[in-house]
């Protein structure tokens, strides 16, 4: 519920995860890493205000970076042995039964993902950069059942209780 900065040097977080190895694994292969589907993201938020996302295909990942894209990839974790480490660490401390998995998001400076709402809980670990993050102090829908990325519309009437007004801003 609050940031914590847990501070050190550059190579506090080495080897959990980055862009260059992470392509390096995907590889020219299209979203298939040796005997596994992995799935990626490409996406934007237009000038109205509206996320907009597609499956994309990791040859062109590298290009949606140049053009200002956000690149998510799902269970990054079962590629990275340091990463698969803290996820088990992390189950185990916090006594937490449930299956926990890791998604990457890659941004260049000046874009993100769009305003959505998540069903399941998130644990975010920013491994480099800055991030402006806005979220709202209560839930805008209680115990949601889906994600949810409203549309410009949605967000400029309120629908699911968004309300672009209440949010706080944090860098």
């Amino acid at each position: 519920k609050r940031a914590l900065y847990i501070p050190g040097d550059a190579t506090k977080t080495r080897g959990l995860l980055d862009w260059d190895s992470l392509r390096a694994k995907l590889g020219n292969a299209g979203s298939v890493v040796p005997g596994k589907i992995i799935t990626i993201k490409a996406g934007h938020t237009r000038l109205d205000g509206q996320h907009v996302d597609w499956h994309a295909a990791a040859d062109f990942a590298d290009s949606y970076i140049r053009q200002g894209c956000t690149i998510q990839v799902e269970d990054v974790d079962q590629y990275f042995p340091a990463l698969q480490n803290l996820v088990d660490s992390t189950r185990q401390t916090i006594g937490l039964a449930s299956r926990m998995n890791v998604a990457g998001f890659f941004s260049p400076s000046g874009s993100g993902y769009g305003l959505h709402f998540d069903a399941s809980a998130m644990w975010v670990l920013q491994l480099s950069g800055q991030k402006r993050w806005q979220y709202s102090l209560s839930p805008a829908v209680h115990s949601p059942s889906e994600n949810c990325i409203p549309t410009a519309g949605e967000q400029a009437s309120g629908v699911n209780g968004f309300n672009v007004d209440d949010l706080v801003e944090t860098v």
